[in-house]
C-alpha cells in the first residue's frame, strides 16, 4: 500500500391523471420550512397505449424561490489550481489573479486555502480566517503561484481536501474550486478522493480550461462529490467564473439533496439520464448536492410500465425529495410529487 493510499483511506475515515404540481413540505428542525425550494413533475405524455409495454419520459424539475435579508453562513473554501508547464504564459497568470480576485469578494468569516500542484503539490495559503488576516501577506503567498512540470491533480486534490477537513464548518459552505487544463499523471485515487468528500458534505467545483483536460474525468470528480462542472474556454474568464461560484454559494438554499424514486405496480425505473444511481428496496436513489437561489434542476428519468387495460390508471411513480435546509435551519426537510397516467386505445 503506497503512502498516498494510506493518506486517502485514513482521510476517508476523517471526512390526465398525471400529477403535474408542486410536492407537499414536510420536516422539522429548529426553524419553520422556509419553502424555498419547490418540487415539480411532469410527463411526456400522459397517457400510454393500452395492452402494450409501454416507456415513458418524465421530468422531475427542482426549483427555487428568491431570498429577502437572509444572512448566509461562512465559507470555507479551498481553491486548488493546477500550475503544470501547460499552464505558464496568460493561463497562469490569470489564474493567479482570479485566485487573488477572490481575497475581495469573500467575507471576513470565510476561510481560504489555496494550493498549488504541478510535478508535486504545494499549500500556498494554509487555511486562513480572513478576518484579522495580514491581507498583504495572503497576497504576496497567492502571488507565488507558477507554471512548471507535470499535473501531480491527485495531490493537488487530496491537500485542498486536507485543509477543508482541518477547519470544516459543520454549519457553514465546504467547498473545493478545482481549476485544471491538462490530463492527470495518475488518476487512480481522484474518483475516490471525490466520493469520499461528498459523503463528507464537501462537493467539488471542477473547471476544465482550454481544451485538452480530461472532461470526462472532471465530469466524474463534480458529479462524484454533487458539484458542478464547467468548462472554461479561455483563462481570462476563470475570474469570472471563480467570482460567479462564490456568489453562488453565498445564496445557498439546500444542502445534500437527495431523490428517491419509487415505482408503481408494475412498472421498473429503466434508467436516469446523466445520473449515477442506487437502488435498493425496490427504489432508485440519486444524489444531488446542494442548491442555490435560482437554480433550477431537472431529472429525466425513463419508466417502463406493464401492459394495461383501455381505462386503467397506471401509477407509475412517486419522487420523494429530501435536503438539508440551508437557510433557517429547519432541518431535514421533504418534498414529493406522484406521477400517473391513463391507458387508452387510442394513438396517445
Amino acid at each position: 500500500m503506497t503512502t498516498r493510499t494510506i493518506r486517502l483511506a485514513c482521510w476517508t475515515v476523517a471526512l390526465g391523471l398525471a400529477a403535474m404540481g408542486c410536492g407537499g413540505a414536510q420536516g422539522a428542525g429548529e426553524g419553520e420550512d422556509p419553502e424555498v425550494v419547490v418540487l415539480h413533475g411532469d410527463l411526456g405524455n400522459a397517457f400510454v397505449m393500452a395492452g402494450e409495454s409501454a416507456e415513458v419520459i418524465s421530468r422531475i424539475r427542482i426549483e427555487t424561490r428568491a431570498l429577502e435579508n437572509v444572512q448566509r453562513p461562512p465559507i470555507n473554501l479551498a481553491l486548488v489550481v493546477d500550475t503544470s508547464g501547460s499552464m505558464d504564459g496568460a493561463p497562469i497568470a490569470d489564474a493567479r489573479a482570479a485566485a487573488l480576485d477572490l481575497l475581495d469578494i469573500m467575507r471576513p468569516q470565510d476561510r481560504l486555502s489555496v494550493i498549488a500542484f504541478h510535478s508535486e503539490t504545494e499549500v500556498l495559503l494554509p487555511s486562513t480566517r480572513l478576518d484579522g488576516a495580514d491581507v498583504g501577506e495572503l497576497r504576496r503567498q497567492i502571488g507565488r503561484m507558477e507554471a512548471r512540470g507535470t499535473t501531480d491533480l491527485a495531490g493537488g486534490l487530496q491537500s485542498g481536501l486536507e485543509e477543508l477537513v482541518s477547519h470544516y464548518e459543520p454549519e457553514g459552505i465546504n467547498r473545493l474550486v478545482l481549476l485544471s487544463d491538462g490530463v492527470p499523471n495518475d488518476a487512480s485515487q481522484i474518483l475516490p478522493l471525490a466520493q469520499a468528500a461528498g459523503e463528507r458534505g464537501i462537493r467539488i467545483t471542477a473547471l476544465g480550461l482550454g481544451l485538452d483536460y480530461d472532461e470526462t474525468l472532471l465530469g466524474h470528480i463534480a458529479q462524484r462529490s454533487g458539484g458542478r462542472f464547467h468548462f472554461v474556454e479561455a483563462s481570462e474568464q476563470v475570474a469570472g467564473v471563480f467570482r460567479d461560484e462564490v456568489l453562488r454559494f453565498e445564496r445557498l438554499l439546500a444542502r445534500n439533496l437527495t431523490l428517491e424514486l419509487r415505482p408503481g405496480p408494475g412498472v421498473r425505473i429503466a434508467g436516469v439520464v446523466g445520473q449515477a444511481m442506487q437502488a435498493g428496496g425496490g427504489a432508485v436513489r440519486v444524489s444531488l448536492g446542494d442548491v442555490s437561489e435560482g437554480e433550477q434542476r431537472d431529472v429525466i428519468v425513463r419508466l417502463q410500465a406493464d401492459p394495461r387495460r383501455a381505462g386503467a390508471v397506471v401509477e407509475l411513480m412517486d419522487a420523494v425529495l429530501t435536503f438539508d435546509d440551508a437557510v433557517v435551519d429547519a432541518g431535514r426537510l421533504e418534498r414529493r410529487v406522484f406521477l400517473g397516467a391513463r391507458a387508452t386505445r387510442d394513438d396517445a
